[in-house]
């Protein structure tokens, strides 16, 4: 019997139990440790990430050292699915920021996904949109407000997303 799915994984929500069986007999489990380095900015690996347990940082990193988080992850949600899109290297960086266990996706099977089941391919549009217009909000914050408003608005952003 395949393992039964993480409560928050919308991706997959009211999935058929047949396409859940299949994709389930893809799926890689992997445990993370704190800090640890799933993928870096460049990478050639196109493999996509769902969370089962635990928080997951992307995050860009400058050659001086200065690091900017573009999101933090938790359970249910998926991260690298770009690569697995369009072929490119990585945009960005993937660590672990807590002890976590993912399910990693190769991208022909994340390919074969995406034929197989419209419903999926069409809550990935909507998660890859949201993500789109987070990034537009951002630019807006950036060009309009000063330093000090906008960590106003992540301090609150982050509350209202990590629950602190």
């Amino acid at each position: 019997m395949a393992e039964s799915r993480p409560r928050n994984l919308a991706l997959f929500k009211d999935f058929p139990d047949s396409d859940w069986e299949w994709l389930h007999g893809k799926l890689r489990r992997r445990y993370l440790r704190e800090g640890e380095i799933i993928f870096c900015k460049g990478d050639e690996d196109a493999t996509t990430f769902i969370i089962v347990s635990g928080r997951v940082k992307i995050c860009v990193t400058t050659p001086e050292g200065r690091e900017s988080v573009i999101a933090i992850l938790s359970e249910g949600d998926c991260f690298g699915e770009l690569a697995a899109l369009d072929g490119e290297p990585r945009s960005a960086d993937a660590v672990a920021i807590e002890d976590s266990v993912v399910w990693c996706l190769a991208r022909e099977d994340f390919s074969d996904l995406m034929e197989r089941s419209a419903q999926f391919s069409r809550r990935l549009i909507a998660v890859l949109a949201r993500r789109l217009r987070d990034t537009d909000k951002y630019l807006t914050d950036l060009v309009f407000y000063d330093v000090f408003e906008r960590v106003a608005r992540k301090l609150l952003q982050l509350a209202d997303t990590q629950g602190v």
